[in-house]
Protein backbone atom coordinates (compact mmCIF):
# COMPACT_ATOMS: atom_id res chain seq x y z
CA UNK A 1 0.00 0.00 0.00
CA UNK A 2 1.33 3.44 -0.55
CA UNK A 3 0.81 6.37 1.02
CA UNK A 4 -0.03 10.16 -0.29
CA UNK A 5 2.75 11.70 -2.44
CA UNK A 6 5.05 13.60 -0.72
CA UNK A 7 3.99 17.35 -1.89
CA UNK A 8 6.61 19.69 0.23
CA UNK A 9 8.59 21.65 -1.51
CA UNK A 10 12.04 22.01 0.17
CA UNK A 11 14.81 24.16 -1.20
CA UNK A 12 16.49 21.58 -2.79
CA UNK A 13 13.76 21.52 -5.46
CA UNK A 14 14.31 25.49 -6.38
CA UNK A 15 16.11 27.17 -8.32
CA UNK A 16 18.17 29.58 -5.98
CA UNK A 17 20.98 31.04 -7.74
CA UNK A 18 21.53 33.84 -9.85
CA UNK A 19 24.49 31.70 -11.82
CA UNK A 20 21.13 29.46 -12.20
CA UNK A 21 18.55 31.80 -13.45
CA UNK A 22 21.08 33.28 -15.93
CA UNK A 23 21.62 29.42 -17.52
CA UNK A 24 18.25 28.58 -17.44
CA UNK A 25 17.64 32.72 -19.41
CA UNK A 26 20.46 31.96 -21.50
CA UNK A 27 20.49 28.08 -22.79
CA UNK A 28 17.41 27.40 -22.23
CA UNK A 29 13.94 26.63 -24.05
CA UNK A 30 11.09 29.31 -24.33
CA UNK A 31 7.72 28.44 -24.26
CA UNK A 32 5.25 31.92 -24.05
CA UNK A 33 1.50 32.21 -22.98
CA UNK A 34 -0.70 34.93 -21.78
CA UNK A 35 0.47 34.98 -18.17
CA UNK A 36 3.27 33.34 -17.88
CA UNK A 37 6.69 32.37 -19.73
CA UNK A 38 8.38 29.07 -19.14
CA UNK A 39 12.01 28.87 -19.24
CA UNK A 40 13.66 25.19 -19.27
CA UNK A 41 16.88 23.53 -19.36
CA UNK A 42 18.47 20.33 -17.99
CA UNK A 43 19.92 19.96 -15.08
CA UNK A 44 21.57 16.99 -14.90
CA UNK A 45 19.51 16.06 -11.33
CA UNK A 46 17.84 13.35 -10.39
CA UNK A 47 14.81 15.44 -9.72
CA UNK A 48 13.14 19.03 -11.56
CA UNK A 49 13.98 22.42 -10.04
CA UNK A 50 11.80 25.14 -10.64
CA UNK A 51 12.45 28.83 -10.60
CA UNK A 52 10.26 32.13 -10.48
CA UNK A 53 10.85 35.43 -11.59
CA UNK A 54 8.18 38.48 -11.17
CA UNK A 55 9.47 42.28 -12.19
CA UNK A 56 9.09 44.99 -10.39
CA UNK A 57 6.74 46.31 -13.16
CA UNK A 58 4.35 43.48 -11.40
CA UNK A 59 3.46 46.57 -8.87
CA UNK A 60 4.47 46.51 -4.97
CA UNK A 61 5.41 44.00 -2.82
CA UNK A 62 2.70 43.00 -1.71
CA UNK A 63 1.10 41.85 -5.52
CA UNK A 64 4.64 40.37 -6.37
CA UNK A 65 4.97 38.42 -3.17
CA UNK A 66 1.06 37.28 -3.94
CA UNK A 67 1.56 36.27 -7.60
CA UNK A 68 4.45 34.00 -6.28
CA UNK A 69 2.99 32.29 -4.20
CA UNK A 70 0.40 31.60 -6.45
CA UNK A 71 2.94 30.31 -8.84
CA UNK A 72 5.00 28.65 -6.36
CA UNK A 73 2.00 26.60 -5.30
CA UNK A 74 1.15 25.59 -8.71
CA UNK A 75 4.75 24.26 -9.13
CA UNK A 76 4.22 22.87 -6.00
CA UNK A 77 1.53 20.82 -6.41
CA UNK A 78 2.35 19.78 -9.95
CA UNK A 79 6.03 18.86 -9.76
CA UNK A 80 5.81 14.96 -9.84
CA UNK A 81 4.13 15.81 -13.20
CA UNK A 82 7.21 17.18 -14.72
CA UNK A 83 10.07 15.26 -16.30
CA UNK A 84 13.28 14.86 -14.08
CA UNK A 85 16.42 16.36 -14.78
CA UNK A 86 15.38 19.75 -15.47
CA UNK A 87 15.58 23.48 -14.29
CA UNK A 88 11.79 25.20 -15.02
CA UNK A 89 12.11 28.98 -14.76
CA UNK A 90 8.33 30.41 -14.73
CA UNK A 91 8.37 34.26 -15.46
CA UNK A 92 5.05 36.13 -15.08
CA UNK A 93 3.74 38.69 -17.76
CA UNK A 94 2.11 42.15 -17.39
CA UNK A 95 -1.53 40.26 -17.79
CA UNK A 96 -0.36 37.56 -14.72
CA UNK A 97 -1.46 40.12 -11.70
CA UNK A 98 -4.93 40.20 -12.94
CA UNK A 99 -5.48 36.58 -13.64
CA UNK A 100 -7.36 33.90 -11.07
CA UNK A 101 -5.57 31.10 -10.03
CA UNK A 102 -7.55 28.52 -12.21
CA UNK A 103 -6.36 30.60 -15.46
CA UNK A 104 -2.38 30.73 -13.42
CA UNK A 105 -2.88 27.06 -13.30
CA UNK A 106 -4.22 26.17 -16.76
CA UNK A 107 -1.76 27.87 -18.57
CA UNK A 108 1.26 27.08 -16.51
CA UNK A 109 -0.16 23.33 -17.35
CA UNK A 110 -0.40 24.08 -20.93
CA UNK A 111 2.89 25.62 -21.30
CA UNK A 112 4.84 22.38 -19.53
CA UNK A 113 2.85 20.12 -21.99
CA UNK A 114 4.07 22.15 -25.19
CA UNK A 115 7.52 21.99 -24.09
CA UNK A 116 7.56 18.95 -23.64
CA UNK A 117 8.41 19.17 -19.69
CA UNK A 118 4.88 16.60 -19.08
CA UNK A 119 5.44 13.15 -17.82
CA UNK A 120 3.78 11.23 -20.88
CA UNK A 121 3.69 13.91 -23.50
CA UNK A 122 5.56 14.05 -26.41
CA UNK A 123 9.11 16.21 -26.97
CA UNK A 124 8.90 19.74 -28.26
Amino acid sequence: MTGPPDLSFSRHLRVRSRTDFLRVQRSGRKVRGRYLILLTTENNLPTPRFGITVSRKHGNAVERNRLKRQIREIQRLHRHSIMPGRDVVAVATRGARQASFGQLEAEYLDLAARAGLRRGSKGP
